[in-house]
């Protein structure tokens, strides 16, 4: 890898989060489980050290839900539904 390429790669990981990924979250819970979903954090190891390695930089950003006025996340519709299968509604796992 060329010395210029060494100085300008990097991998920025958006959104990488346990609803989508952990048997546990939202989307397993909803069954809407995405097999390709699951894979991909063990794949972005892979790639993440290759560019560390070539002195490159791996970011990531975390994502976080901010309560509302009422306490519950402010979350779009269908990821609520998700989160909630299988406990009362208005309950924030």
């Amino acid at each position: 890898m060329s010395q210029e390429l060494q100085s300008r790669i990097a991998l920025v990981i958006v959104d990488l989060q346990n609803d989508f990924l952990s048997p546990k979250g939202a989307y397993a819970r909803g069954k809407t489980v995405s097999p390709e979903a699951i894979l991909l954090p063990e794949r972005l190891v892979l790639v993440a050290q290759v560019i560390k390695k070539h002195q490159g930089l791996v970011a990531a950003s975390l994502f976080t839900l901010w309560p509302d006025a009422d306490g519950q996340p402010m979350i779009s519709p269908h990821l609520l539904e998700r989160r909630n299968h299988g406990l009362s509604i208005g309950i924030w796992p």
